[in-house]
């Protein structure tokens, strides 16, 4: 974990392609409740053509408490923490805290505290106020799956609504890409080689219509790596991995 000083945050850079009137995105957390949320985890593999998942695993619980709204702006406590009757081996069961303010689309004006392992665009994404079908923006990301840390740019897209535990949602789907060929060759180790790698990610917003926050969160991360033997032609690895990730709201609680 990182501590994280008091800071101001700039705005995303919204690239939205959309003109005239659209749909209205505005948060509306519940000011003296806890927001409870759920992550679940799905690590899989592909293998002959088949994807495997694991089955679902429980990981985490991340409490939003909703301290108070002032002039539209949002005061929100943030901690995780690991599912009830589990530990963490090394932080117990303190996974961090923070202490944010949000605008009304979700935009983060500061942050501070211990930073926490999950991001905090998965709970409170920022949105364009209005937005027609099909609009989209980009934002900077970087992205963490096992040893590999990945810098990109992360396209989303408004397709409308759809329904998420019981709900109206508005629904954004957020899209990004990493690929790396490399030529790796060292004649003191009889290496000679072409290195692939190829990384895919996906982030699913589902934003209650009528409460005014996020109800669900997908994420989908996989990834590709190939060695090719630049000699023989021949592909010494092909191995594909991948977790799924879902962030459910499971209760708000006083």
């Amino acid at each position: 974990m990182v501590v994280i000083k008091r800071i101001l945050i700039p705005a995303l850079a919204l690239l939205v392609l959309a003109s005239g009137c659209g749909r209205k995105v505005k948060y509306d957390l519940p000011v003296g409740k806890s927001m409870v949320y759920v992550v679940t985890e799905q690590p899989g593999k592909e293998e002959e053509g088949k994807v495997l998942y694991s089955a679902p695993v429980e990981t985490m619980e991340v409490n939003l408490r909703i301290k108070q709204r002032l002039s539209g702006n949002t005061a929100v406590t943030m901690t995780a923490r690991p599912m009830p009757g589990k530990s963490h081996p090394m932080f117990g069961r303190d996974l961090g805290k923070l202490d944010i303010l949000i605008g009304g689309n979700g935009k983060l004006l500061n942050v501070e505290g211990m930073g926490l392992p999950q991001e905090i665009r998965f709970f409170l994404p920022e949105f364009p106020v209005k937005m027609k079908k099909k609009a989209f923006w980009t934002e900077k990301i970087r992205v963490r799956f096992k040893s590999n840390e990945i810098d990109a740019d992360l396209r989303h897209e408004f397709l409308g609504t759809r329904e998420a535990a019981g709900r109206k949602c508005f629904f954004f789907k957020g899209t990004a890409n990493y690929a790396i060929d490399e030529k790796v060759v060292n004649r003191d180790a009889g290496v000679n080689a072409t290195l692939k790698y190829n990384f895919d990610y996906e982030e699913n917003y589902y934003f209650d219509v009528g409460r005014g926050y996020v109800v669900k969160t997908e994420i989908f991360e996989k990834r590709r790596r190939n060695v090719i033997d630049n000699l023989t032609g021949r592909t010494e690895l092909d191995a594909v991995d991948m977790n799924r990730k879902t962030l459910e709201l499971a209760a708000v609680e006083d």
